[in-house]
């Protein structure tokens, strides 16, 4: 992972995926820093989306433009100058742009913070953050990466290869929890929305995963929506500690209901 992000999937990630169908196609319709997709096995296709105009363009950049991006990133400097013009200064050109949102992320408090790490701030770091750029690119292929609002990203998904069976698709859905402070560039997050991903989700036919808290509203949908709830456990979040669940629409595992 090349993002430094709140409540990214890299610690607990195998864990979820015990409860994951096999399958050849894999959607992600909120990606965010990839904590799943870059701790997962390989899917045969994988279609990946994000609203947050940076996630995506960075992650489009790395895909599509690695040889640009690593030029400029080696020349570089590791600088509180550098780090605070960029605080305040956005890019037009997209390989700036990518580099700038990577510079804040792996140089501030979880991305979001305007205070320079200095322990980052070091050439073994640079080096680190460099081959996870390539590692990080050569796992997207075979990789279709958009920037949509959830809802018409899952509408799509009737569209994608005819060839591959609905049952042989898969998508994770880790969107915003409800409750919590919202850590991307993107609207916040309401009852209204998680209602419109369940429908969303529902339509598709497709078989999906949703990770949440254990939300009194999450779990009254999950209950009248028939969906099957498993907790995954406890996870520390800003505030206080919170059970972590999995609402799926398939019943492969114990469930709560």
């Amino acid at each position: 992972m090349i993002l430094r992000r709140l409540g990214n999937k890299s610690e607990i990630a195998q864990k979820i995926q015990a409860y994951f169908p096999p399958h050849k196609i894999y959607y992600e319709p909120f990606f965010g820093a990839g904590g799943m997709f870059f701790n997962k096995p390989r899917a045969q296709y994988s279609i990946l989306n994000d609203l947050d105009s940076d996630v995506f363009n960075l992650f489009v950049v790395v895909k599509d433009n690695l040889d640009e991006l690593l030029f400029l990133f080696k020349s570089m400097p590791l600088s509180e100058e550098l780090f605070y013009y960029w605080i305040e200064n956005k890019e037009i050109c997209k390989i700036r742009k990518a580099l700038r949102f990577l510079y804040i992320s792996s140089f501030s408090y979880l991305g979001k913070s305007d205070m320079f790490l200095l322990l980052h701030s070091n050439c073994s770091y640079k080096q680190k953050l460099e081959s996870l750029i390539i590692k990080c690119s050569k796992l997207f292929e075979n990789c279709l990466i958009r920037n949509k609002d959830f809802r018409e990203f899952l509408c799509g998904v009737q569209d994608d290869d005819k060839h591959i069976g609905k049952s042989q698709r898969f998508m994770y859905l880790d969107g915003p929890y409800l409750g919590t402070t919202n850590n991307y560039n993107t609207p916040k997050w309401l009852e209204n929305d998680v209602i419109d991903l369940f429908d969303t989700a529902d339509n598709s036919k497709i078989k999906f995963a949703m990770s949440e808290f254990d939300h009194p509203f999450i779990l009254e949908q999950a209950k009248q929506r028939n969906l099957n709830v498993i907790v995954i456990g406890e996870r520390q979040n800003l505030k206080n500690r919170r059970t972590e669940i999995l609402v799926t629409n398939y019943n492969n595992q114990p469930s709560l209901f």
